[in-house]
C-alpha cells in the first residue's frame, strides 16, 4: 500500500483578508469545524491550542461554532466571507486547493497541529 497514512494534521484557517493574525484575534469569531472520522480530535487540539495560549475554551471564547460534515461546507463559507475561521486536516485543505488553486491562494494557515492519531484499531 502507497500512500497510506494513519496519522493526520490539522489546519486552523483563516482569509488572507479577514485581519486575523493571531489566535486571540478569534474572540467573538465564527468557526467551522470539518466533522469527520479523520478529524475526530480537531476540536479537543483546539481546546489544548486555547489552553495553550490562556485563552478561554471556545465556548466562551468564539462566537459561534459551526460543524460540517462535507469538505467544502467547511471551508467556502471561509473563502466567500461568511465565517471566520476554519479547522480542517491538512490533506483535505491541500486536495480542494488543488481544485480551486484561489482557494488556496486567499486562505491562510494561523495555526497547524502536530500529527496526531485519530483512530486506533486492537485485534486480539
Amino acid at each position: 500500500m502507497t500512500g497510506v497514512t494513519f496519522t493526520t494534521v490539522y489546519y486552523l484557517m483563516v482569509h488572507t483578508d479577514s485581519g486575523i493574525n493571531r489566535l486571540e484575534d478569534l474572540h467573538g469569531r465564527h468557526m467551522m469545524v470539518h466533522e469527520s472520522l479523520r478529524t475526530s480530535l480537531a476540536e479537543p487540539w483546539l481546546r489544548v491550542l486555547l489552553n495553550d495560549a490562556s485563552l478561554p475554551p471556545a465556548s466562551k471564547f468564539l462566537g459561534e461554532q459551526s460543524r460540517k460534515t462535507k469538505l467544502s461546507q467547511a471551508i467556502l463559507p471561509v473563502f466567500f466571507g461568511q465565517a471566520d475561521a476554519c479547522i480542517v486536516s491538512r490533506s483535505g485543505f491541500e486536495t480542494l486547493a488543488e481544485l480551486n488553486p484561489q482557494i488556496g491562494r486567499s486562505l491562510r494557515v494561523l495555526a497547524v497541529s502536530p500529527e496526531l492519531t485519530p483512530g486506533v484499531f486492537c485485534f486480539r
